[in-house]
């Protein structure tokens, strides 16, 4: 006994298109490009997007998708291996292992924004990468993944123990091992 028929079934099979297909249309966030939003999916509460401020794997995951680094693994490779990103190569490594010397792409900028002056990006800088390092070094900010670096980076640890007691970090002060 056929308790459906094809004209039934197919019937609801189009309006169900046409309801997802209605609310889809509707949706601003992914139609309007120029509204700043970053719609994303995650399976717990994202603590933040600061970098120097993530400490879990799920907010790690989101804030990859917004910054890049120097290096990151290649996708199609297992065992996964690093590649370039904004680095133009695989760092030169020194003869002790000590010091690595990266090479930044050229041409890489940030988006237009009102902190650049006349809110345009500017190009990528290796300072941009010395900041981002003292940052994370940073003790009024007490960054979850500081211990990554801590006593790895020539000067870093000092550098830290000298702006705890500081009223303002110097992120001017230059650190042996980062340059």
């Amino acid at each position: 006994m056929k308790i459906f028929s094809k004209k039934f079934t197919l019937f609801w099979l189009l309006l169900g298109i046409l309801v997802v297909w209605f609310f889809a249309k509707d949706n601003n966030t992914i139609q309007n490009v120029e509204e700043k939003v970053l719609a994303t999916v995650s399976p717990v509460q994202v603590k933040g997007l600061d970098p120097a401020q993530v400490g879990d794997r799920y907010s790690a995951t989101e804030v990859a998708k917004v910054y890049e680094g120097l290096l990151e693994y290649h996708y199609l490779k297992r065992p996964l291996t690093l590649a370039p990103n904004l680095a133009a190569a695989m760092p030169t490594v020194s003869e002790d292992g000590l010091t690595y010397t990266f090479k930044l792409k050229q041409g890489v900028k940030f988006h237009d924004n009102a902190c650049f002056s006349n809110g345009k990006g500017r190009e990528l800088t290796a300072e941009d990468f010395v900041y981002t390092i003292k940052r994370v070094a940073d003790p009024k900010l007490n960054a979850p993944i500081f211990y990554l670096l801590a006593e790895k980076i020539q000067g870093l640890d000092a550098w830290r123990k000298k702006q705890v007691d500081a009223p303002k970090v110097d992120y001017t002060a230059a650190i042996a091992g980062v340059k």
